[in-house]
């Protein structure tokens, strides 16, 4: 199908964009760079920009159709500091998008970008025609994660060869040049598919994790992450992909558990939630990331995830194609490694996942509810009887949540094995 012809060829707007990009010393935050006000950008646009000559009111619905909806695929006009419409005033900064880029850049936190050489990838853009398929996205990705779950994770799925990963030519020379080009990539593609969503989210999920472990080792020279470490990464280390930022808790709880509040960014977010009537989101509707969004909620998307630590469920590649069939076996899985029934004194005590009490509400508001779920997705005969019995007699069973341990999921290497990795 073949788009409307823009009002604004970008181009030439991008070329002489010293005439209005500048350094905004602003008393609020004096290292903001390279920005404009909006109204200073439509002043700009009616004088230099309007063969059409267009009315005021009538260049900024263009600006907000043709360089700043958050629908399009990617943005060339970002919002400093704010989350709304794009406004002509004289209070509201942007900036264009390379300059956007330049400062993504410089921030140590966004991996797949700070660093690295991205002088070769074109913004969507400059591609016109020349857009990758989503089919070749997904193909270089099973490629790419693939290679490195055979060579470098455990066949179960458990543990990873940090160590041996984090120099290797398949990470550093195949899959960094990858990620960062996915920064420049159009991947709205994959909206309207939640097969093809969830199957491109967890994948980038899980190996975002193990990069994160990688870049932590760099900075600390060891693997080992605190407990608060861990929770911290969640929300610090940031992926750019199509030209905005994701956490690992972006990932998780907004695209993947419909915009759900939990792992919220900051205390302030989740203090704003607490007084407020409206439900709390992640992603609110002028977020350009908010067109990710799963359109049906699935709760077997948490026995796909892991962020590199021991209690995760295994690491495994998820292919679009077959991902109703995986994620039930990776439920099943879950369900009936990490269900335990122990008796004593004529009680049962039905041991789970702290994943079961961390999200009881994608499984059912009460415990019934959660047994039936377990019920549906277990593959022990004995498990599920004693499971219909608490069910049935819920006074005589107590529930225990098992301690989640965070410690990293990291192959431990003996003094031999790493002196002859070294040699290597």
């Amino acid at each position: 199908m073949s788009q409307a012809r823009k009002v604004l060829n970008i181009r030439k707007v991008l070329e002489s964009q010293s005439d209005i990009v500048h350094d905004e010393f602003h008393f609020f935050n004096a290292d903001t760079r390279a920005v404009f006000f909006g109204a200073h950008l439509i002043d700009w646009l009616l004088a230099n920009h309007n063969p059409a000559k267009l009315e005021r009111k009538d260049m900024t619905k263009i600006v907000q159709d043709e360089l700043y909806d958050p629908s399009l695929a990617h943005q060339v006009i970002y919002p400093v500091e704010h989350n709304l419409r794009f406004i002509d005033s004289e209070k509201h900064m942007y900036r264009l998008a390379p300059d956007q880029f330049n400062e993504y850049q410089a921030n140590p936190l966004i991996l797949n970008l700070h660093g690295l050489d991205t002088s070769s990838n074109k913004f969507i853009y400059e591609l016109e025609d020349e857009h990758p398929t989503i089919q070749h996205i997904m193909e270089q990705l099973r490629e790419i994660v693939g290679d490195i779950y055979k060579d470098f994770v455990e066949q179960d799925g458990t543990l990873v060869d940090y160590e041996a990963l984090k120099d290797s030519q398949l990470f550093c020379n195949k899959y960094i040049p990858f990620v960062t080009k996915l920064a420049f990539t159009d991947i709205s593609k994959i909206i309207g598919d939640d097969d093809l969503t969830k199957a491109f989210w967890i994948n980038i999920f899980n190996v975002f994790a193990i990069h994160i472990q990688i870049a932590h080792y760099s900075l600390k020279k060891t693997f080992a992450m605190t407990v608060a470490e861990k929770l911290e990464s969640l929300n610090t280390y940031l992926y750019n992909l199509g030209g905005h930022n994701y956490s690992l808790n972006d990932i998780h709880h907004s695209i993947l558990r419909k915009n759900d509040p939990a792992g919220l960014s900051t205390a302030y977010d989740m203090f704003k939630s607490m007084f407020s009537s409206a439900k709390p989101q992640r992603f609110h509707e002028f977020d350009p990331r908010h067109k990710f969004v799963l359109r049906t909620f699935d709760p077997r998307v948490n026995f796909a995830l892991n962020f590199g630590s021991i209690s995760c469920p295994p690491l495994k590649y998820y292919d679009y194609e077959n991902i109703e069939n995986q994620l039930d076996h990776a439920a099943k899985r879950f369900c009936t490694k990490e269900v335990h029934i122990v008796e004593t004194k004529g009680r049962r005590h039905i041991q789970l996942s702290q994943l079961f009490k961390d999200y009881q509400k994608d499984y059912g508001h009460t415990h019934v509810e959660l047994f039936d779920y377990i019920l549906n997705h277990c593959d022990d005969d004995e498990e599920k009887d004693e499971l219909t019995k608490a069910k049935e007699h819920p006074d005589k069973a107590q529930i225990e949540f098992k301690k989640f341990n965070y410690d990293v999921n990291a192959k431990k290497h003996t003094d031999l094995e790493t002196r002859l990795a070294s040699v290597v």
